[in-house]
């Protein structure tokens, strides 16, 4: 289409993530000059080799970033799911506001809702209050991330199966790739033409998480069946493998709301095919280039 790439300054919040370190590397490799801001610039990072600017800030103090977006065109708004998270992303905001950024992309959620509980209510709050600045804005909101599978459960490999305490089994949920993710991202901070457009990144399929497994078995080629534990079984299961409790009890409130007609993850749209131009990764994709984290022991 009339898309217009324009080679500016980005700044990357959060790109030292799974998404953003992503992000960055698909602009770097659009010859995109890229400021990323991090908590401390001498610790060890997983952008050493980019050729990226690190700036050191930390967005619970918006003074910290001053001179941060001097030179900058467009933002990255990504922040981690945090109780302060809103507040974080409301002052990143008015401090790019203020320092006349042209557009902010604001990495969400689907269901991103500020009248609703729990992730998506921030969410939701940061995306009215960036609706509300004026200022040219692309908000993203992905629907549920494959890698995922190789946080939630002890690892695959280890228990041979995928672990997950789900209220609903029948539920039918739709994950992406945060690869397609990252690639519709960094799409829409290289070009104009996508202003004011919400844009839900999916994956190809619904899928029940019992399809879930078996896709994953077809693509690694052991069979990894699916196990429903109670919640009270996957806490004392996860606890005892090591895993924080703050991590095993937010999945565990995750997995006991996720159900059929309540959750805005039955959702499958073409926002990838249609900012990238190419189809998203299926979970098979997923399964076969994550073969190794997956195959069971």
């Amino acid at each position: 289409g009339g898309r217009r790439k324009v080679a500016v300054l980005i700044l990357v919040t959060g790109a030292t993530g799974t998404v953003g370190t992503a992000v960055v590397h698909r602009l770097r490799e659009r010859r995109q000059a890229v400021r990323a801001i991090v908590r401390d610039r001498s610790a060890p990072s997983p952008l050493a080799g980019l050729d990226v600017e690190l700036f050191q800030a930390d967005l619970r103090r918006p003074q910290t970033l001053e001179g941060a977006f001097d030179g900058v065109h467009t933002a990255f708004l990504l922040t981690p799911s945090v109780d302060d998270q809103a507040a974080m992303e409301i002052g990143f905001i008015d401090a790019a506001v203020a320092a006349g950024i042209r557009t902010i992309v604001k990495h969400s959620a689907v269901g991103a809702d500020a009248s609703a509980s729990g992730l998506v209510n921030a969410h939701g709050r940061s995306e009215r209050h960036l609706i509300g600045t004026g200022i040219s804005y692309v908000i993203v909101r992905p629907t549920q991330f494959m890698q995922n599978l190789l946080s939630w459960t002890p690892s695959i490999a280890r228990a041979s199966a995928l672990v997950i305490p789900l209220a609903s089994p029948e539920v039918r949920i739709n994950m992406v790739d945060v690869q397609d993710v990252a690639d519709v991202e960094a799409t829409v901070l290289s070009e104009d033409g996508h202003a004011g457009r919400i844009y839900t990144p999916s994956g190809p399929d619904l899928l029940t998480y019992g399809e879930v497994a078996e896709r994953l078995s077809a693509g690694v080629g052991t069979p990894i069946p699916l196990q429903v534990p109670s919640a009270d079984r996957y806490r004392d299961d996860m606890l005892a493998a090591g895993y924080p409790d703050a991590a095993v009890t937010g999945t565990v409130a995750y997995f006991s709301t996720l159900r059929q007609g309540t959750t805005a993850l039955g959702i499958t749209t073409q926002d990838v095919e249609e900012v990238t131009g190419h189809r998203p990764g299926s979970v098979e994709d997923f399964a076969l280039s994550h073969a190794d984290s997956l195959r069971p022991a």
